[in-house]
């Protein structure tokens, strides 16, 4: 067990709350970034959530994005 090393990041929040860390980025047709907004969230669902209501707030909704996690994980894609 000694032979694996692992890193994990874990952000804390509110009180030391666990939290993940997402980012939310949408862009115009001509690939200019519009958004790019880090998103801290329990989970995968709330993240996605949270995303689409930023968007839906900004208006960005119908433009292409992507919601990631640290790993880099797609979580949301929009074309």
């Amino acid at each position: 067990m000694e032979d694996f090393k692992f890193f994990i990041r874990i952000s804390f929040y509110k009180g030391g709350d666990v939290m993940g860390q997402f980012v939310l980025t949408a862009f115009h047709a001509s690939g200019e970034t519009l958004l790019n907004e880090r998103i801290e969230a329990e989970n995968e669902a709330e993240a996605k959530a949270a995303g689409e209501a930023l968007l839906k707030e900004k208006k960005l909704e119908n433009n292409t994005h992507r919601l990631v996690n640290e790993a880099g994980k797609l979580i949301l894609f929009h074309r």
